[in-house]
């Protein structure tokens, strides 16, 4: 295998260091036809999505999550201006599968005829619902509304959350469903690109965060245009067991749930392995009880966090303090995965390059 090819010219001078301090744990390129342009060091995911946080709390090298509603649009341009100059990655987070009944955000969908439905968590029903005809034509115009803006705005990378099948819930995402999704927002994509809004040397592209079984089939199946530049799961106790409502905490309290016989952490570590595409698991170290009354809580095991770090595919894991509040990213630990994203957008035809690496 060739060696990891960094693009230290887009790092600066002051990261070449760094750059190639991370280089030095880095592992060898796979799948090389979706890096014709090199890659530039990976070093972790940082959600600061609830409120914009002072430059000093980022390291170049890591994707930084944030949301539009944190912050005015002017605000929002310079704080990723500067971000990127770290250098780092910028992911814009959207609600996605949720709606906000704070806002009309909600009603909207509601008045276009869109069903919606509990959460799966009795804390976050307090402020949103699930959206349950996530792939009609009201739903998927909302999501590329969203991407786009972001993207007008100088991300790089779009992470739409609450596409999971939620403890609880008797409704999957599909497979369709997804695909769906991300073809709406890969056409954004390509029309910004074509016409400039995007700029040729801007590294762009959507995440995938949960629900990586479907990931992993529409990869597979050569069904996206290009594969996601960057892997996340979250919360991984009520991805477990899909349909048997919260028997993924009732496992994770009693000390029997492991990342080995974890169906959506298997699944990540597939694709991270045979894409080279990072791949972050976010943990909190104190969960909601979903199954249990109102306001109960309970502690992640530290065995738990120990054989999520232990799947080879596994590059970053990070243990959030509460659920209550998704900031910052607490103690994390290096794991074994990759630990480099693509310098540039990836290539037209890598979702074929895609399929036939995962094959192999």
């Amino acid at each position: 295998m060739k060696p990891i090819r960094v693009a230290i010219a887009s790092l600066g001078a002051a990261t070449a260091v760094l750059a190639g301090a991370a280089l030095a744990g880095a592992s060898a390129v796979v799948c090389p036809g979706l890096y014709p342009g090199g890659t530039v060091p990976f070093t972790g995911l940082f959600p600061a999505i609830e409120r914009r946080m002072a430059l000093s709390s980022f390291a170049p090298g890591q994707i930084v999550e944030i949301d539009f509603v944190t912050m005015p649009e002017t605000e929002f341009i310079e704080h990723v201006k500067e971000l990127q100059a770290l250098p780092a990655r910028v992911s814009v987070y959207l609600v996605g599968g949720h709606c906000y009944v704070t806002s009309d955000d909600c009603a909207k969908l509601e008045a276009a005829g869109i069903r919606l439905g509990t959460t799966g968590s009795w804390n976050w029903d307090k402020e949103e619902r699930r959206v349950l005809d996530i792939a009609q034509p009201a739903s998927l115009a909302r999501l590329a509304e969203g991407a786009e803006r972001g993207w007008r705005l100088g991300a790089n990378y779009i992470r739409v959350d609450n596409l999971h099948h939620p403890a609880g819930s008797s409704e999957p995402r599909t497979a369709d469903q997804m695909a769906a999704i991300f073809q709406a927002l890969h056409a954004v994509e390509d029309r910004l690109r074509a016409n400039g809004v995007i700029p040729a040397d801007r590294p762009t592209g959507v995440v995938a965060h949960n629900n990586l079984e479907a990931w992993e089939q529409l990869i597979r199946e050569g069904r996206l245009a290009r594969p996601p530049v960057f892997l996340t799961s979250e919360r991984t106790a009520q991805l477990a067991f899909k349909g048997e409502g919260y028997k993924g905490d009732v496992e994770l309290k009693a000390g029997r749930l492991t990342a080995q016989s974890h169906p959506e952490i298997a699944s990540g570590s597939r694709i991270a392995l045979a894409l080279g595409i990072p791949y972050t698991v976010a943990e909190f170290a104190i969960s909601h009880d979903l199954g249990a009354d109102k306001a109960s809580t309970y502690r992640l095991p530290q065995a738990y966090i120990d054989s999520i770090r232990a799947m080879p595919g596994v590059s970053d894991v990070i243990i959030i303090p509460d659920e209550t509040h998704y900031v910052g990213r607490g103690t994390s630990y290096d794991g074994r995965g990759p630990r480099a994203v693509s310098a540039a957008a990836f290539p037209p035809n890598s979702g074929a390059i895609a399929a036939a690496c995962i094959a192999k």
